[in-house]
């Protein structure tokens, strides 16, 4: 468990759903027979708006709740600002290209949630009908401490969230986490295990080095193991996190780009196999979107070590770019041409074989100076390839 955990499990679980409609209980609420009502009607015959949720009640705790339900019910219909209590009900599609909810540094990933679809003109609506729900971490606390807590949490979160959540472009770097998967599988048969994990943690080092010298992007690890988030988390604390979630390559970039493009306006997706990228390369993709609609900084070997862009893009264009083969670049950039610009920037090489680990070793002195850059220096002068 990652302390955003329950974000990760809602979001797996929205694309997991088979539903048009998602409907976000507690384990504690109690459903009338109401609001089943209310939830029936509107996916029977609603069909223009997608966010609704339930007015709060309590079946326990101090009397003085009744205080708290009114609070709730005015703070909702006057601010349009529901908490996760209150069963929000959402179109999927609509969710999912909202891209889910939000990393929430402050907690209150609903919080961060309702501000991120205001932000996209969806205000919240009553389903007109109560959602109870225990009252007692009020009794536990006592209802003036436990109130006050959360009065403060809310106002520091109202504060945190609603200042624009797309203000940064987002660049997400694809990891994945040795001893919990394979790690260049390639590079490992002509090398060995040890010598494919010394490079990619090193890698992975100079990627977070250069990322640390951008303060206007929002910098992402996109993790392939749901185990390993919190490794990541751990090690990796000033950038936010996204599970890749299942599926083939194509679907793990579309819903990591679905969300971060949603969330952010502009999103770049690199790998971790290309340490070499600088701080201009990802500028010069970053600048590129402001004239083109999207980016590819193609690779030697056929594919690409970045793509982005400022417009959504979707599975059918992920599944179509023939991503895992020779052609990548020359495939996305006939999958994106009907949706907008292409910008294309100066190839390079990602390290993906021993041949390419040889190439960045002839061109080493071309690497930053960075203390993560200097340690790859210093590996590379003692591996043998």
């Amino acid at each position: 468990m990652t302390t955003q955990g329950r974000r990760y499990q809602l979001n797996v679980g929205a694309e997991a759903a088979a539903g048009l409609w998602l409907w976000f209980l507690h384990a504690d609420s109690q459903v009338s027979p109401a609001l089943t009502h209310a939830v029936i009607d509107v996916i029977a015959h609603q069909t223009v708006h997608p966010f609704w949720y339930a007015d709060l009640d309590f079946f326990d705790g101090p009397r003085l709740l009744q205080l708290n339900r009114l609070g709730t019910h005015l703070r909702s219909r006057i601010t349009g600002l529901p908490f996760g209590d209150q069963a929000y009900l959402v179109e999927r599609a609509w969710f999912l290209q909202l891209g889910g909810f939000p990393p929430a540094p402050l907690g209150g990933e609903d919080h961060a949630f309702v501000w991120q679809a205001m932000a996209h003109g969806i205000r919240p609506r009553s389903l007109k009908a109560s959602i109870r729900t225990s009252g007692r971490r009020y009794a536990e606390q006592g209802w003036g401490r436990a109130t006050f807590h959360y009065l403060t949490l809310t106002v520091k979160q109202a504060l945190r969230y609603r200042k624009p959540l797309n203000c940064h472009p987002a660049v997400g770097v694809f990891v994945k986490t040795p001893g919990h998967s394979p790690i260049k599988s390639r590079l490992a048969a002509r090398t060995s295990p040890l010598i494919a994990e010394q490079f990619y943690e090193l890698a992975v080092y100079c990627q977070q080095s250069t990322l640390s010298l951008m303060p206007h992007i929002t910098p992402y690890w996109c993790v392939a193991e749901v185990d390993a988030a919190s490794l990541w988390e751990a090690k990796r604390p000033r950038f936010a996190l996204e599970l890749q979630g299942e599926g083939d390559l194509a679907s793990r970039l579309d819903r990591v780009y679905r969300r971060l493009q949603s969330r952010h306006g502009l999103a770049l997706l690199i790998g971790a196999d290309a340490p070499h990228l600088t701080v201009q390369d990802l500028q010069s993709a970053i600048d590129a979107l402001k004239h083109s609609d999207f980016v590819l900084k193609p690779a030697a070997d056929g594919g690409f070590v970045l793509i982005g862009g400022r417009l959504p893009i979707t599975t059918e264009q992920w599944q179509a770019m023939d991503l895992e083969t020779p052609r990548a670049c020359a495939g996305a950039q006939h999958a994106l041409a009907p949706s907008g610009t292409i910008a294309l920037l100066p190839s390079t090489f990602d390290i993906d074989t021993a041949e390419d680990l040889q190439l960045l070793k002839d061109h080493v002195q071309e690497l930053s100076s960075s203390p993560a850059h200097l340690t790859l220096r210093q590996w590379l002068a003692q591996v043998e390839i």
